[in-house]
């Protein structure tokens, strides 16, 4: 899969097959059994001293060495994601599919519990982290570190998208991380904001899922960005009727005037379609 023009997929409903795998992939990661965690502080320069993040490495069972998958909450937190958001499954169905994963909380070392009215912290800031994080593991003989992705949602889905482009501020540390051997390989953003489309240029592979009701962090950003970056190893899926975190269960409810829905038909298709873009990457 790797090497992919950009393009962007019309928005469709999905097949009725891939509806049942996706709800068959979900019900078996909601299922899962628990794996082994590790806590791990992640040192970050903030505002001229050093602080430690707090980040979970986990992992399935067995030696590995595994690739490894990491893993941006959203603007409302680490705690609020992990304990009512759609994280826990998708950290569940990622170590399912045989990859090790680590959640890093970017924001409760900065002072914040969330940041979805401020954005007191970047995506820049956020997709160091996950480099330092990502660097953190070099020499562990259970990870592979050529063969390391990110998954981000919202807020964390943006961190993706910067992750997946070249960001003169990131050059250091991506220097640093491929001088111990790391590869970046994949970026996945859920209803990610995909900033400005021009200038620093995509050179991860990255894929985008949005809702076309998405008025928060709009679809339209991230088709923008692929149309702006032709050749660019760009993939967007936009879902037809869904909203901002069209994955995470419950009815309609409102955050700072946005509209956040559940949407079965989008969640089914996402589960696979990460599964199969990771594949192409990690395996």
């Amino acid at each position: 899969m790797g090497g992919k023009s950009a393009y962007q997929l019309r928005p469709r409903r999905p097949a009725a097959t891939v509806l049942r795998l996706g709800l068959a992939l979900l019900l078996m990661a909601l299922g899962g059994a628990a794996r082994a965690e590790e806590q791990l502080n992640v040192p970050v320069d903030y505002h001229g001293q050093q602080i430690q993040l707090f980040a979970i490495f986990g992992k399935p069972p067995g030696p590995g060495p595994f690739p490894l998958v990491i893993v941006l909450h959203s603007c409302s937190g680490y705690y609020a994601n992990m304990s009512g958001g759609s994280l826990p499954g998708w950290v569940a169905f990622l170590q399912q599919q045989g990859y090790a994963t680590l959640k890093i909380d970017s924001f409760t070392a900065r002072g914040y519990t969330e940041v979805c009215g401020t954005n007191a912290v970047t995506a820049l800031e956020r997709a160091a982290d996950a480099l330092t994080g990502a660097t953190l593991l070099a020499g562990r003989p259970d990870v592979r570190l050529d063969r390391i992705a990110a998954i981000g949602f919202s807020h964390g889905g943006g961190t993706a998208v910067a992750l997946a482009r070249d960001f003169p501020e990131l050059q250091p540390l991506r220097q640093q991380f491929a001088a111990r051997g790391g590869r970046l390989v994949a970026s996945v953003g859920v209803y990610p904001g995909c900033g400005r489309p021009v200038g620093n240029p995509v050179i991860v592979p990255l894929l985008a899922l949005s809702g076309d009701g998405d008025d928060w962090t709009p679809a339209a950003r991230c088709l923008a960005l692929a149309n702006a970056n032709p050749g660019a190893p760009i993939t967007v899926q936009v879902y037809p009727g869904a909203y901002h975190a069209f994955d995470v269960a419950g009815g309609t409810r409102y955050k700072l005037g946005h509209r956040l829905e559940y949407n079965a038909a989008a969640t089914a298709d996402a589960f696979p379609r990460v599964q199969q873009f990771l594949a192409g990457y990690l395996r």
